[in-house]
């Protein structure tokens, strides 16, 4: 039984094999002509307005001001550190950082900075309630015509005791 199907594979694999090397088509007239070089392969082009990189939320910050120990959890009381960047950013842009409770959307803590290479800064939790926030980043310039556009958002949760 065994055998039977092994050769049974086996000639399965030959016509399989033999059937594929069949005849190629070539192209002709237009479609047998290369495209030029600079049609055929475009380098990808990066984001042209401000954006939000090395982001980092957490629970210590370095000496260069950036976030050294990630996460997402925090105690009552902790301080929750973020650092990023915001390349492509035009001179006369203000980023503004907002710390929302949810689900209804109260802010607890609201900071705006003038234009940098980089951003970090921190929010004391001291004075707020257990649950769940969201950071919301926003950028307004002249520049751009845009006041309080989005840039990206970050959630956290603040506990009675983090788990360590």
């Amino acid at each position: 039984m065994m055998r039977r199907f092994l050769c049974g594979a086996a000639a399965a694999l030959i016509l399989t094999v033999t059937g594929c090397g069949g005849k190629t088509e070539t192209p002709t007239g237009t479609e047998a002509k290369a495209k030029p070089a600079a049609e055929a392969s475009k380098p990808a082009e990066g984001p042209k307005g401000p954006y939000i990189t090395k982001f980092h939320l957490g629970y210590a910050m370095g000496s260069d001001g950036v976030v050294t120990v990630d996460g997402g959890v925090f105690a009552q009381g902790e301080t929750a550190y973020t650092s990023f960047e915001v390349p492509n950013t035009p001179a006369d842009s203000k980023i503004r950082i907002v710390w929302n409770l949810q689900p209804d959307n109260k802010t607890v803590a609201e900071e705006e900075m003038p234009v940098r290479a980089a951003y970090s800064t921190k929010a004391d939790t001291k004075s707020w309630p257990l649950g769940e926030y969201l950071m919301q980043i926003y950028i307004s310039s002249g520049t751009l015509n845009k006041q309080n556009m989005g840039l990206g958002t970050a959630a956290l949760k603040i506990v009675k005791d983090r788990p360590r």
